[in-house]
């Protein structure tokens, strides 16, 4: 019991960040108990189709005409409702499931992309974020290359944002994958630019088509 107290106690600590140390608690204990509920229900929200895919609009600030949209994952628990990225990206991050999640948000966006064209529309391109652990997989360009194939989309219509902290982790590795995004023709956005390291320089290394 207490190796089981001592590992809860741990795991708050890598939560709170590097560098850190945590004395046990009850508190701890149920923060730890409700984290891997959570954990759980998300295993299973992707089996059952509990995820949403919400568009958010883009807009010119000069004519006031839609430029783009961003998707954005929600996730439909049964008894909590809808619930934003707040309660589980974090999560889904530290455990892994955000690279199968951010599989299906893909192949999700790129589906009603081309189900807006089949109605004659014209959809604007669509942003979609990255996160660190599907930038450090080895099957996020196939995944982008195939989810526009199956849906028969330009290149043009997608483009991935990632953070300016992302890019700084590992820049020898991010470079080359936002390369080889960049030559399928896929747009790359650096998203939360200046609350970090604000490097003008990496602006020029990185094959960035947006600034946000």
């Amino acid at each position: 019991e207490i190796l089981a107290f001592a590992d809860m106690a741990m795991y708050s600590s890598k939560q709170a960040g590097k560098s850190r140390y945590r004395f046990f608690d009850h508190q701890t204990r149920l923060a730890v108990l409700e984290a891997a509920r959570v954990e759980t229900e998300l295993r299973a929200a992707l089996e059952k189709h509990e995820l949403r895919l919400h568009f958010q609009p883009k807009f010119g600030l000069e004519d006031g005409a839609l430029t783009g949209v961003e998707a954005l994952v929600r996730w439909q628990h049964p008894e909590r409702g809808l619930l934003g990225p707040a309660v589980f990206i974090e999560l889904a991050e530290e455990s892994g499931l955000i690279v199968p999640i951010g599989r299906w948000v893909l192949d999700q966006a790129c589906a009603q992309l081309a189900a807006w064209r089949a109605q004659g529309l014209k959809p604007p391109p669509c942003a979609i974020n990255v996160s660190r652990r599907q930038l450090a997989a080895d099957t996020l360009v196939d995944d982008v290359r195939r989810a526009l194939t199956a849906n028969d989309l330009e290149s043009s219509m997608l483009e991935l944002e990632v953070t300016e902290s992302l890019l700084m982790a590992d820049t020898g590795r991010s470079l080359a994958v936002l390369q080889r995004l960049h030559t399928l023709g896929v747009g790359v956005a650096i998203d939360d630019f200046g609350t970090g390291y604000s490097s003008l320089s990496y602006l020029k290394r990185f094959p960035l088509n947006t600034l946000k």
